[in-house]
């Protein structure tokens, strides 16, 4: 699994198009969640250089700006849909008979007895149940906040330190010259929940002047976008050599 997503994240070459979308159809349910998460990702980052683009052409009646902060809101929304969807479908295959041992959390999660009767009376399996309450219970949930997002993997991982043991596959991946720890990622992604709450539902005006709005170019739109498909690469090779 590891091997497979690596290859996606480093060697799956420039962001989707629209066109390239359907090629996914064949992807494994294993892959489909992180492979849809990069769809998003690349739609954001078209986002955000066609802000740039148009930023070359000094367009006085249109505030480019305002591109990036879509680009922003639209990686953060798909950050937080794909923890729901790896949560959902690793949720699923551990609900399969044969899946083994079962992480401490997936016994938390909750089924109602009429439910559990449609399980014994065997008109529906247990995949498909569970897949009907995660939606219905969780399906309004975000995942923004790091500490929401390391509580809603707990359903599917006995991962000790979540946060931990993604900061030391993202400084691996960096190289020496970059120590992460679990305080630094969280800070990080709080940071981009953040301007995306602010973009969203303060029109991201500037605390000191509310004439103006904070400001945001394409250079660090682009950065937050790559530093959070890496960040879900981290957080899935987590996952699975905990398995």
């Amino acid at each position: 699994m590891v091997l497979r997503l690596r290859r996606i994240v480093e060697g799956g070459g420039p962001p989707l198009t629209a066109d390239e979308i359907p090629a996914w159809t064949g992807i494994s349910e294993e892959l489909e969640p992180f492979a849809n998460l990069r769809r998003n990702l690349g739609y954001a980052r078209r986002l955000a250089t066609a802000g740039q683009h148009l930023s070359k052409l000094e367009l006085g009646a249109f505030e480019v700006s305002d591109v990036y902060r879509a680009a922003w809101v639209q990686a953060i929304s798909a950050l937080d849909h794909w923890v729901g969807e790896e949560v959902r479908a690793r949720m699923k295959r551990l609900a399969h008979p044969l899946s083994g041992i079962k992480p401490a959390g997936f016994s938390t999660f909750t089924i109602p007895l009429a439910q559990l009767e449609r399980f014994l009376n065997a008109p529906a399996s247990l995949v498909d149940i569970l897949e009907e309450e995660f939606f219905r219970t969780r399906g309004h949930l975000s995942y923004q906040n790091p500490e929401k997002i390391k509580a809603e993997f707990k359903l599917i991982s006995d991962v000790k330190d979540l946060w931990t043991e993604v900061a030391k596959v993202l400084s691996g991946r960096a190289g020496d010259s970059t120590a992460l720890n679990a305080q630094i990622v969280k800070e990080r992604l709080g940071e981009i929940a953040l301007r995306r709450h602010k973009i969203v539902h303060e029109s991201d005006v500037h605390p000191r002047n509310p004439l103006v709005r904070r400001p945001i170019d394409g250079a660090d739109t682009t950065e937050t976008i790559d530093w959070i498909e890496q960040l879900a690469a981290a957080i899935i090779e987590v996952l699975d050599g905990a398995e």
